[in-house]
């Protein structure tokens, strides 16, 4: 038996032995249940209610540190090696920065010195044939980028920067897995003891009551599903049909715009699995197995909306310029644009405040108490662009995307963080 069921077995069984009345969301489903402690002063949003162990705190309380982000060094910006169309990036713990642009994984040593390109567009070994952009994960010595054109992920060796071996999805095995069988392979989540975990999407039908999934299978290296589902999450609910393109096959595509909310997901340094709808400052917490641990929450007030302001960034193409004035916007923005875990395990998220040109910072310990806040340039219009990268924390630096608003130019930039407890 493999330790993954071994694992689930022995929590199922603590649960029983416990007469555990939670279910896999953490859901209060005893006759008696009631809100903890944490939550007896602030009022949770309807949807969270019934919810256990939810860490609540004052969106009002002051943060005891002062962040100051110094900036560093640049990478991709050079006579060496200029890259003018960046997508994603990655950062070891040697401070190696892996930058994806057309299909290759640029690196560069901590100092922003270029040292080689791993990877070209191909269909040999250690090449790329994707139709999105690539997401490469750093995990111990390796980097791992699953290629979604190609069914595989190539493994390259970060200490002697080559290309290690491939790993073919086996579709067909997949196609097989009655959840499975009308989704494709989204992308290479995680790596944690020798497994593959990968995100699933639900094909969009012409049903537009059908809530969207995204669901969370352990893959091995021989590209074989090797789990029961280990997580699920409603990504959206595709009922604005005004705002959807459909094509010959049926199939339809959403109108992305800064309004959309999102369920993100996100993992610490022990494979502990974050995700948000983005709607609320509300962040849940699972372990690796998908078993519910806790949520943080802040009662954040969301920015008041202009529908026209983001109707007008459209109008670089009549066709969709006319449909956006179909869509139905909410009436504010989310609360979170984007929130990741550092290789403190601190947590970082950008909130979406009142102002056009920047986001609002906190950076939260890993049970949720506020450490600090600043703000960071970044435009809400425009969140729903192509290609935004997330920021990385690792090191001690703040490593992040920019873009030349006038060229359209992009490199990454590291920070140095200096947090410093205030008076």
């Amino acid at each position: 038996m493999s330790f993954f069921k071994l694992f689930f077995y022995f929590i199922f069984f603590l649960a029983i032995g416990f007469g555990c009345s939670l279910d896999k969301e953490g859901n209060d489903t005893s006759s008696n249940g009631g809100r903890p402690m944490e939550t007896q002063h602030i009022s949770l949003p309807e949807e969270y209610d019934s919810l256990k162990n939810v860490l609540a705190y004052p969106s009002d309380v002051a943060a005891p540190y002062e962040v100051s982000l110094i900036e560093k060094t640049i990478y991709g910006s050079t006579e060496e090696k200029f890259l003018s169309d960046i997508a994603k990036f990655e950062v070891n713990d040697e401070g190696l920065v892996f930058i994806e642009a057309r299909s290759e994984i640029n690196v560069f040593n901590a100092n922003g010195n270029y040292l080689t390109t791993l990877g070209r567009r191909g269909r040999g070994p250690g090449e790329f044939s994707n139709m999105t952009s690539l997401s490469p994960i750093i995990k111990s010595s390796g980097l791992y980028v699953y290629d979604d054109v190609l069914g595989r992920i190539n493994i390259f060796d970060t200490q002697a920067l080559e290309f290690s071996q491939a790993v073919l999805i086996n579709r067909r095995q997949i196609s097989k897995v009655d959840d499975l069988a009308k989704t494709h392979v989204q992308m290479l989540v995680d790596i944690t003891d020798g497994l593959f975990l990968f995100e699933f999407e639900d094909f969009r039908t012409e049903d537009i009551e059908k809530e969207i999934y995204r669901r969370y299978y352990l893959i091995d290296y021989q590209g074989e599903v090797v789990s029961d589902e280990v997580f699920n999450i409603p990504y959206k609910n595709p009922n604005n049909t005004k705002a959807y393109f459909f094509s010959p096959q049926k199939s339809f595509f959403p109108l992305s715009n800064g309004s959309d909310r999102q369920n993100k997901i996100v993992f610490d340094s022990k494979n502990n699995i974050y995700t948000s709808w983005t709607e609320n400052f509300f962040i849940k917490v699972f372990d690796s197995q998908g078993q519910y641990q806790r949520s943080i929450f802040y009662p954040f007030q969301n920015s008041p909306l202009n529908e026209n302001e983001i109707i007008e960034t459209f109008k670089y193409d009549e066709t969709v310029y006319q449909r956006a004035k179909n869509y139905k916007y909410p009436e504010t923005w989310p609360a979170i644009d984007q929130f990741f875990v550092d290789d403190e395990d601190r947590i970082w998220v950008s909130t979406i405040i009142d102002d056009e040109q920047n986001y609002e910072w906190w950076i939260l310990k890993n049970t949720g108490e506020l450490i600090s806040k600043f703000n960071w340039p970044g435009e809400r219009l425009r969140r729903a662009r192509r290609f935004r990268a997330q920021p990385i924390v690792r090191n001690g630096y703040f490593y992040i995307k920019e873009t030349n608003p006038k060229t359209g130019d992009s490199h990454v930039a590291s920070y140095k963080i200096i947090l410093e407890k205030k008076d």
